[in-house]
């Protein structure tokens, strides 16, 4: 595709009818990522505060159980059929940092992990091991 071709569809669909009401089009600009959500559901509120509150629980993801009363460190049951039971119980809360930076650095390189797949991912985890800029909290 070229200019030429998306000029030609511009002049083509400036003035036809949709839904009544007559479409017009031009050329847009780029418009920056905010760096935080424009908008957040109300399930999802308030969780932020939660997410370095309640301690190390020991579990991958520093998954937390659903239920209230446990507190300190928990053990995987060597059964692997009660380690699911186990998980399947839990949540796992993502803060958000408060840093603009941190979280630019979080958002860019979770972009070159999706593209660039898990090996990126190690390989950098590797090799910023000491970085306290990508220290990855657990």
């Amino acid at each position: 595709m070229k200019r030429e071709d998306a000029a030609r569809a511009q002049r083509e669909l400036n003035t036809h009818e949709v839904e009544g009401m007559s479409l017009r089009v031009g050329w847009g600009t780029c418009v920056p990522i905010p760096p935080h959500p424009v908008y957040i559901p109300p399930h999802l509120q308030g969780k932020k505060e939660l997410a370095g509150l309640q301690g190390k629980s020991g579990l991958p993801f520093n998954a937390m159980p659903r239920k209230t009363g446990i507190r300190g460190p928990l053990i995987l049951p060597p059964n692997q059929h009660d380690a699911n039971e186990l998980l399947r119980e839990c949540v796992v809360y993502v803060g958000i940092p408060d840093d603009d930076e941190q979280r630019c650095l979080i958002n860019r390189m979770a972009q070159f992990v999706i593209s660039e797949g898990p090996l990126f991912e190690a390989m950098i985890m590797n090799k910023e091991i000491n970085n306290p800029k990508v220290k990855i909290q657990s």
